[in-house]
């Protein structure tokens, strides 16, 4: 198994059905080319064994830069005032429809949440290995679209 350098040690990780792994826009063409698949001189050149040959990865690709502020959140958050309450609801719809201001007139990906699960869950789970990686790494993302 080989070291990434962000990771510390070796992690192994199995599952019963299919699983679909994804790095994201820029990290999904090197996760494949890395596992083997990918444009066969590339790998080749980086001493990398084809398990597929696929020119196409990691071909055409476009930068998709986002930013925006960025807050840390410490107190909980009750989402069923703004998702659970009808009433609330219909105000913000009425607001935008009137004057195209509120919060359903801000961008598409208004909040996003990472969280790292508590390391006896993931042990309870057996998924013990991820519980190996290193604290600042989250383990879900949210993205709360309006």
């Amino acid at each position: 198994m080989k070291n990434f350098p962000a990771c510390e040690g070796q992690f192994h990780v199995s599952a019963r059905k299919e699983v679909i792994v994804s790095a994201g826009g820029i990290r999904s063409p090197q996760l494949l080319m890395v596992s083997g698949i990918g444009p066969r001189s590339e790998l080749t050149r980086h001493n990398i064994p084809v398990i597929v040959e696929n020119p196409g990865v990691g071909q055409n690709m476009t930068d998709h830069p986002r930013w925006g502020p960025t807050y840390a959140v410490t107190d909980n958050i009750d989402t069923t005032r703004f998702w659970g309450n009808a009433t609330f609801f219909q105000q913000l719809l009425d607001l935008y429809e009137k004057k195209r201001q509120g919060q359903l007139a801000g961008t598409l990906a208004g909040v996003t949440g990472y969280h790292r699960l508590p390391d006896s869950f993931l042990r309870s789970i057996g998924a013990g290995d991820v519980a190996n990686l290193p604290a600042n790494w989250a383990h879900i993302q949210q993205l709360f679209l309006v």
